[in-house]
């Protein structure tokens, strides 16, 4: 009897608590997560830079090409697994959770910006000895490098942007626009559904059978690192005051610049290629069908494709 009480008592509990975390009632302590989506077998690393520990990884033969290559909002590095698989063998692939996302959290002092974000991609690329690299960037990971870019010019051979955050959006995606009400951003720090991150990532393929359990699982689990919610709002707020701002600074683009979207992409419009056509007319342009807001998870070999004859061609 004893044996099936505790057999009860046991069941109970791990139900109580499955249901706190598919609702969101918990944090998952960091110590877990990083073991989890952190493994140094992965080649996963860390960096203290400016006072945050940055989560990155380097792999590939170090005397070869460099490319790095930045995610977008509540995203991770692991966005690129498929194509640092596939292009690690002959370029140095180096990749890394953009403060306030992934497993490097929160930052030092909880602030967020272009120019913070460049310093630390500046510091992580002195600090690996990079002197020049090609530079990928997705949505926000895009509106990063182009901004880094523009500081940094002699250090990036070239510019590869997916569906990049640039030009103002009549509204943000509606995951953004949580962090706009404070009811409602204080709710979402206490309490994250699994089903709102689903639905986010529906949104953010275009073709939803290549969303796996795995990947909401990670993106979830990311979610509920502890601290992360904070910071997730925190850069949600910063990307809500600059969504009307238009970027007069990249008529100043001079380096070497290719920009895709995916043509079903919900968060940013595709039709903004004209907008980059304008601003940087260098600019080579690219749209792959059927596919959404992330081709470097969804398309990897257009991709890659692509990349490869961009950085073959002449300027």
């Amino acid at each position: 009897m004893k044996t099936l009480q505790k057999s009860i008592l046991l069941a109970l509990v791990s139900i109580t608590l499955f249901s706190c975390r598919d609702l969101g009632l918990i944090e998952i302590p960091k110590y877990i997560g990083d073991r989890k989506w952190g493994n140094p077998k992965d080649a996963s690393a860390f960096l203290v830079i400016n006072g945050t520990k940055l989560h990155y990884r380097d792999q590939g033969p170090k005397d070869a090409p460099a490319i790095i290559a930045i995610h977008g909002i509540a995203d991770s590095l692991h966005v690129w697994d498929e194509m640092a698989s596939k292009l690690k063998n002959r370029f140095r692939f180096i990749r890394f959770d953009v403060p306030g996302f992934g497993l490097t959290g929160p930052t030092a002092d909880g602030v967020y910006s272009a120019g913070i974000w460049a310093e630390i991609l500046d510091e992580l690329a002195d600090r690996l000895r990079v002197d020049s690299f090609h530079l990928m960037g997705n949505s926000l990971g895009g509106f990063i490098s182009w901004n880094y870019a523009l500081r940094y010019p002699e250090k990036v051979k070239s510019l590869f942007l997916l569906d990049p955050a640039a030009f103002p959006v009549e509204k943000a995606p509606w995951i953004v626009e949580l962090a706009r009400y404070y009811p409602i951003r204080q709710i979402t720090m206490s309490t994250t559904p699994r089903i709102i991150v689903s639905r986010a990532i529906y949104d953010v393929y275009g073709d939803d059978t290549k969303v796996t359990k795995e990947i909401i699982d990670r993106y979830y689990e990311m979610m509920l690192r502890q601290g992360n919610r904070y910071s997730y709002m925190d850069v949600f707020q910063k990307i809500l005051s600059l969504k009307s701002i238009y970027p007069t600074e990249l008529v100043d683009l001079k380096t070497k610049t290719m920009v895709v979207f995916g043509e079903k992409d919900e968060w940013i419009d595709p039709g903004q290629l004209k907008l980059w056509k304008k601003e940087v007319p260098h600019a080579k342009t690219n749209i792959y069908p059927g596919v959404g807001h992330t081709p470097q998870s969804e398309a990897a070999d257009l991709v890659i494709n692509d990349f490869l004859k961009f950085i073959k061609s002449s300027d």
